[in-house]
């Protein structure tokens, strides 16, 4: 089903939701718009909506479908959480969601391609072909997108693989070529996107190896890594999109001439299974996530010559099989009774992928990292004896707040046990001779409760971009101290994130400092704190929250204005704001305008009302200095003064 079939499937049977529907449809339609970039997507939720499929994005009307007969829970359990909706209860829903928004914000080629097709005079059959084909590559390739933007992605999109798009290529013809082609690009693709572990999809790709053979194997998965690797870049013009789809149909049309190795592995390099990648749904790209199974090579030859455009609807681009209720259907190609039982194993792998994803509630490791190793330690070096030392002062420091304490409260009964009061007890013994009703209480007693406090969350945020490198020793001094002692507190959670061109996690190891490079471009403290509010979920009520921020605060304007609205949110949660400046000299290159507006604008940017709240410090010195200064702000912070 193309974008366009489903926009005026959609004008013409649009579902209209009702009652608690109506209010999870408004709570999807106010989150979506983070997701997709887009603040004009609506989405709409309901039984029998999305015209039969899973979901589908129709671009027409802007507009996302999400079918409600597969939602986990009954809508009116769904509790709406700030912005995003109670997305625990509805894991796969989310990642359905969150598919299509991808395709609202990645795929916009699709016009453009089918007119340029129309163009070049491409016949209308071979027309259906390519874009089934790039609507198969579309499938990682938004994903690969969507989980680079936003890394937490990949577990809902892991989640929706496994319940829908796994769960319907049961219901599709199988053809032994096409099948194993799907394979490569609904699998392995979601490998190179980071979805889906290469463990889990290894067994599988062996089955698709068995079937296409080596050589097509390797060609496949190349396309498939240059078409995910390539779009994470950024969306591609119609005709680029067109090449790589008639290539891949070129691949899937041969005849195949070269066995499989005796092992049934991958043996070249481009065709080893799996680098990372995300598994969420499966049907048509940009359009349905439903997997009708009309994706790559369909049969008949590729089109002359590639037009200037990208795919973007999904229709039904093939999905990974599961087990088929019935006998395996081949196709011309595959009577070969070895190829039937690769494709019975391939189905059956499938199956069990996704009981493994469902077993593990959708959740992975994953290390984010960018390109050239900006985020690589540059060294490593030991942890001295002072500074473990006064992380573990620190530490005793911060105990006291995070510690059960007893409560001590005085009771007073009409009844032992307890300490006598005479006084009292003088008074209950007239009212007892004058036959009033007792109400002196000669009995107190002392009544100690241990009361728990409730567990820390911490996120920390340390700017690596090059106004911060001759501070470099005072920043990484501060971030050991903090993250150590913070770490080892009682039930507390800490994480540590590097803001420099994007973000990642701050590596550690026992009794070890990591030495980044402070030489990079801009400071993504907004998405880092992103990545914090997510994963920590700092916006919850209901336990200890602080983030810290070691920063100079001298952001571009969607950083600033990113970073305003993130602290403004903190703010209103009851999260506690610690930033932490430098007094920095002013630079002999640098004018005195342009030192006032890079390093003058912190005190006005904590002083706006977006970020009122936030405790806000620049400090000057040595190390020590400045790192014990540090301490003491963190101490006041988390004192409440």
């Amino acid at each position: 089903m193309t974008a366009h079939s489903i926009s005026r499937a959609q004008s013409r049977n649009s579902v209209e939701p009702e009652g608690d529907w109506a209010r999870l449809s408004a709570q999807l339609t106010k989150a979506v718009d983070r997701i997709a970039k887009r603040r004009d997507i609506v989405v709409t939720i309901a039984p029998g909506a999305a015209g039969g499929h899973k979901a589908c994005f129709g671009h027409d009307f802007a507009k996302i479908e999400i079918n409600g007969d597969n939602l986990e829970v009954e809508p009116g359990e769904v509790e709406p959480a700030y912005r995003w909706v109670d997305r625990e209860k509805m894991p796969a829903t989310w990642g359905l969601m969150i598919h299509e928004a991808a395709h609202a914000d990645h795929t916009l080629y699709k016009p453009d391609m089918m007119a340029l097709m129309k163009d070049r005079r491409i016949e209308q059959g071979e027309q259906i072909r390519i874009a089934k084909a790039a609507a198969l590559l579309e499938e990682p390739r938004i994903e690969a997108c969507a989980a680079r933007a936003m890394p937490w992605n990949r577990r809902w999109l892991r989640m929706s693989a496994s319940t829908h798009m796994l769960g319907e290529v049961e219901k599709q013809d199988m053809s032994g070529r096409n099948m194993a082609a799907q394979a490569v690009a609904l699998v392995g693709g979601r490998v190179k996107a980071g979805v889906i572990t290469e463990d889990e999809a290894v067994p599988i790709l062996r089955n698709a190896l068995t079937i296409l053979g080596l050589k097509d194997y390797d060609d496949l998965t190349a396309l498939v890594t240059n078409v995910v690797e390539a779009g994470a870049g950024g969306d591609h013009e119609a005709a680029w999109m067109i090449s790589q789809a008639t290539a891949w149909l070129a691949v899937v049309d041969r005849v195949k001439d070269d066995p499989p190795p005796q092992d049934g592995k991958p043996q070249s390099g481009k065709g080893q299974p799996g680098d990372s990648g995300e598994s969420d749904g499966g049907g048509g790209s940009g359009d349905s996530q439903d997997g009708d199974g009309e994706g790559a090579g369909a049969g008949g030859k590729p089109g002359d010559k590639p037009g200037d455009s990208d795919a973007k609807d999904k229709d039904g681009s093939g999905n990974v099989p599961e087990k088929p209720d019935g006998p395996v259907q081949s196709g011309s190609q595959d009577t070969d009774p070895a190829k039937a039982e690769a494709i019975r194993k391939l189905m059956e792998m499938a199956q069990e992928l996704g009981e493994d994803i469902e077993a593990d509630g959708g959740i992975m490791p994953f290390v984010m990292t960018l390109p050239d190793g900006l985020f690589a330690p540059v060294q490593w070096t030991k942890a001295t004896g002072k500074q473990k030392a006064a992380a573990e002062g620190l530490r005793k420091r911060l105990l006291q707040w995070f510690l059960p304490e007893r409560s001590m409260t005085r009771v007073d009964e009409t009844l032992p046990p307890g300490r006598l009061n005479s006084r009292q007890a003088l008074k209950a013994e007239a009212e007892r001779a004058n036959g009033m009703l007792q109400t002196a209480t000669p009995f107190a007693r002392t009544d100690k409760r241990m009361v728990p406090t409730p567990p820390l969350r911490v996120g920390m945020v340390v700017d690596v971009s090059g106004s911060m490198q001759s501070l470099a020793p005072h920043s990484r001094e501060i971030a050991y101290r903090f993250a150590t002692a913070l770490g080892n507190l009682p039930d507390a959670r800490m994480r540590t994130m590097l803001a420099g061109a994007g973000t990642a996690p701050w590596q550690s190891k026992p009794g070890m400092i990591a030495h980044y490079s402070y030489r990079h471009p801009c400071e993504a403290v907004h998405k880092a704190l992103d990545d914090l509010v997510e994963r920590l979920q700092l916006t919850r009520k209901g336990n200890a929250r602080l983030v810290i921020l070691i920063t100079d605060g001298g952001f571009a304007p969607d950083e600033y204005t990113g970073t305003n609205k993130h602290l403004k949110r903190l703010i209103e949660s009851g999260c506690k704001v610690l930033w932490i400046d430098f007094r920095q000299e002013q630079p002999a290159w640098m004018t005195d305008r342009d030192y006032k507006e890079y390093y003058g604008k912190q005190p006005p940017s904590i002083s706006t009302p977006e970020a009122r709240g936030v405790r806000y410090v620049r400090l000057g010195g040595s190390v020590d200095e400045v790192a014990k200064l540090a301490e003491d702000e963190l101490c006041k912070v988390m004192a409440g003064h």
